[in-house]
């Protein structure tokens, strides 16, 4: 089973509109992320020892998807209208 981690909380839209700085993500809440998702990898390595089978599986989605917000162009073609991300070949 895999489990995900929390992706990059700070850079959804609300929350750039609301604590963003400079156009740039939550510094707080990207923080927050970045300490929970290897707690979260953590704590299951602790139960499939526990269980004595491999049976969940951690997925770092903050990585993936804070590629994706860095570099978004490639992904496809992209522009930025107010924070929105349009994509232009589809």
């Amino acid at each position: 089973m895999i489990v995900t981690g929390t992706g990059p909380i700070g850079c959804v839209p609300a929350e750039l509109a609301q604590r963003g700085t400079n156009g740039g993500c939550s510094v707080e809440l990207q923080r927050a992320a970045a300490l929970f998702n290897p707690q979260l990898i953590q704590i299951i390595q602790e139960l499939n020892n526990e269980i004595g089978s491999n049976v969940f599986m951690g997925a770092n989605t903050r990585q993936m998807a804070l590629d994706f917000v860095n570099n978004p162009q490639a992904y496809g073609n992209y522009t930025n209208h107010n924070r929105l991300m349009v994509r232009s070949n589809m």
